[in-house]
């Protein structure tokens, strides 16, 4: 078997989804419930960015720039969570819902990261909002098989 060439951004953004999900069943075992809800937001990024891609193409707009969706080199294009998610709901690939679903959710992993311990927040806390990023990110994968 040949070693997988990661040097396209394509194949390593493939390559590192792939890994988050296998992260995240790890995760899960180990009842990791931070490292779940970080990982739970870059996947649902990164299946709102394939979409994007993929509705692009659909549509037969141009597609010079998959790559900056896809990665983010320092000095080029930039395209944030927020703007993927604004994005997606402008294409109509999310209804406003799922949209307001994930922005809430990403605040909520802000509020985890940046303010554990200002928010009164405790571990056992975080359990339901792992449901939450659960039905989110099914939903979005969905969304990837349909188109």
């Amino acid at each position: 078997m040949s070693q997988l060439d990661l040097s396209h951004p394509f194949a390593n953004f493939l390559y590192a989804f792939g890994a988050a999900r296998k992260l995240l069943e790890r995760a899960q075992e180990r009842g990791s419930l931070i490292e779940g809800i970080v990982l739970y937001v870059s996947m649902i990024d990164g299946l709102l960015r394939i979409s994007i891609v993929l509705d692009k193409q659909l549509a037969g707009d141009p597609m010079g720039d998959i790559d900056d969706y896809i990665q983010q080199v320092t000095g080029g294009p930039k395209f944030t969570e927020k703007m993927i998610y604004t994005e997606a709901r402008q294409r109509n690939l999310i209804d406003d819902d799922l949209r307001d679903e994930i922005i809430d959710l990403y605040n909520q992993r802000n509020a985890v990261i940046h303010r554990f311990f200002l928010e009164g927040m405790t571990y056992t806390s975080l359990e339901p909002l792992l449901d939450r990023y659960e039905v989110a990110y099914h939903r979005c994968y969905d969304l990837v098989n349909t188109l």
